[in-house]
């Protein structure tokens, strides 16, 4: 008899195949080709700093293939709700602001 822990499960290894395909055809492809720009971009990060933001947006791109396989292997759906970080708040960084 088929329960909604079931269902879970078979939506869990629906998206653990479909992050495996796009590990393969997407991840891997697009992050060997994006890696070769991110090495050529990096020391110029360090000298300049308006491209350190272009070199953390490659390095995001370079790692896809973990995140697709860390997305593989837990079943995770393709888009999930971000996750609200308490620790962020506005000020924690920089102490305490008084405003007039």
């Amino acid at each position: 008899m088929p329960t909604a822990c079931m269902a879970a499960e078979d939506k869990s290894k629906a998206w653990g195949a479909f992050w495996c395909l796009a590990l393969g055809f997407v991840a891997w492809p697009l992050s060997a080709v994006v890696s070769i720009v991110y090495v050529l971009v990096l020391p110029f990060s360090a000298c300049l700093p308006k491209f350190k933001p272009k070199a953390d947006r490659l390095l995001h791109v370079v790692q896809f293939p973990y995140t697709f396989t860390r997305n593989m292997l837990e079943g995770n759906p393709c888009r999930r709700k971000p996750e609200v970080r308490e620790e962020n708040v506005i000020g924690e960084d920089f102490g305490a602001t008084a405003y007039p």
